[in-house]
């Protein structure tokens, strides 16, 4: 693998363009395939490419602080098959997430917040299954799963040795019903509200 990055910095502006590409040989992958004895199931077989997969990624990472505590954070990936022998590579051509922040220091100091939004896109493709019998993930030809678009919105404190942190998953299912696949076959995490807090009782 070869990857490189830049990073540009002026002021509170930050920008990091890169790119990678990648050669994989002898890959070792998953499918299924009708039973030959019992035509009417499928099984898993372990396959090994006897070519080579080439893959091509340039990104772009920007960053930006503005109204002193406010931070705009984002990445966006493109990712190319130059050559996928045996269909062994399954990957997302897009992939992109961003993070808009409010972060500061309050009570002189004593307490430390961030709070926030951020979105994650993916492009559609035809995503792994998952065998859990067998805890290994495997290509499919079923069905390719849509692209997406998921939004969390969270709060983080800190107060001296406490901790505290509260996040509304998947606020984005509110207006793009039913939700989205993590992998094939298996739901993400519905708009649920998660929250934990953390107490340090030693210095």
């Amino acid at each position: 693998q070869l990857k490189g990055n830049i990073k540009v910095k002026w002021g509170r502006f930050n920008f990091s363009p890169g790119l990678s590409y990648s050669i994989f040989s002898n890959y070792i992958f998953f499918d299924k395939k009708p039973d030959v004895e019992r035509p009417q199931f499928d099984i898993l077989h372990p396959n090994q490419s006897a070519g080579n997969q080439q893959v091509f990624s340039p990104e772009a990472n920007l960053s930006v602080r503005f109204f002193r505590n406010f931070h705009f954070r984002s990445q966006a990936v493109y990712t190319q098959l130059w050559k996928n022998d045996d269909n062994a590579l399954r990957l997302p051509t897009w992939f992109a997430q961003g993070q808009i922040t409010y972060e500061n220091l309050l009570l002189k100091g004593a307490l430390q917040i961030q709070l926030g939004v951020d979105v994650f896109y993916r492009s559609a493709y035809q995503a792994l299954g998952y065998a859990p019998d067998i805890q290994t993930f495997y290509n499919q030809d079923e069905r390719t799963l849509d692209d997406v678009v998921v939004g969390d919105i969270f709060l983080n404190a800190k107060i001296k040795r406490g901790r505290l942190f509260i996040k509304y998953h998947n606020y984005t299912r509110l207006f793009m019903p039913p939700g989205y696949m993590l992998t094939y076959g298996y739901p993400a995490v519905p708009n649920v509200i998660d929250f934990g807090f953390e107490l340090l009782l030693f210095d």
